[in-house]
């Protein structure tokens, strides 16, 4: 792929990042190299690693948004501590009000963040060409 693709790339995630109220995790002030920021420099990193490092805090995203997280950090609370609980919330604000979201009816991620780790994998890899025909064998 050459850089223009990634280039491409970078804005159709970032689009759909915004569509779902995701614009905080895709600004471009999350990628700069820390390093040069240091020195005064504000750069983004190369397009492919760009890519890379945005899939990645979606990855995250999705982590801290699927129940087998919760229900994890459920199971690890109730080893350490005798009156664990057995849900959890948050509070989201809403017009006048507030409403409960409960963490373990979020959805299960968990074919999707695999699908995302392949992919972030096969970005890395030198050699890789996306195919429209790929595993269809």
């Amino acid at each position: 792929m050459e850089e223009k693709d990634y280039e491409d790339l970078i804005e159709i995630v970032k689009g759909y990042m915004r569509e779902y109220d995701l614009s905080d995790l895709a600004d471009d002030s999350n990628f700069l190299d820390p390093y040069l920021l240091t020195e005064g420099v504000s750069k983004l990193p190369p397009p492919q690693k760009h890519l890379i490092l945005l899939l990645e805090a979606f990855q995250l995203h999705l982590k801290w948004t699927d129940v087998d997280t919760v229900k994890r950090s459920l199971e690890r609370l109730s080893e350490a501590v005798e009156e664990a609980p057995e849900n959890a919330f948050m509070e989201l604000p809403d017009r006048g009000d507030s409403r409960r979201v409960y963490l373990t009816e979020l959805p299960a991620l968990g074919p999707l963040r695999k699908e995302l780790d392949d992919l972030i994998i096969a970005l890395r890899g030198e050699d890789f060409e996306p195919s429209p025909t790929r595993g269809l064998k």
